[in-house]
């Protein structure tokens, strides 16, 4: 899988996020930028993704000072 290997060469950093029993921990940690164990979360469905949002928000931005998060 080559996703965010573009993203990497500029200097962003990828972070997956997992939701459900059945997403593929493999695939995430090849797209996230390493280390897997820092930049892949998962949670178990979509009411818990607040439990996350404020980690996903401080490892997505540590140390940058313009930070954009995506959001549908």
């Amino acid at each position: 899988m080559t996703t965010g290997s573009s993203e990497r060469k500029v200097g962003t950093k990828v972070v997956s996020l997992g939701i459900g029993h059945e997403v593929n921990k493999t695939e995430l940690a090849q797209i996230a930028s390493p280390p897997s164990d820092k930049n892949v979360i998962f949670v178990n469905d979509f009411d818990k993704l607040q439990t996350v949002e404020e980690r996903l928000q401080n490892d997505a931005c540590n140390g940058i000072n313009t930070c954009y998060l995506l959001s549908s």
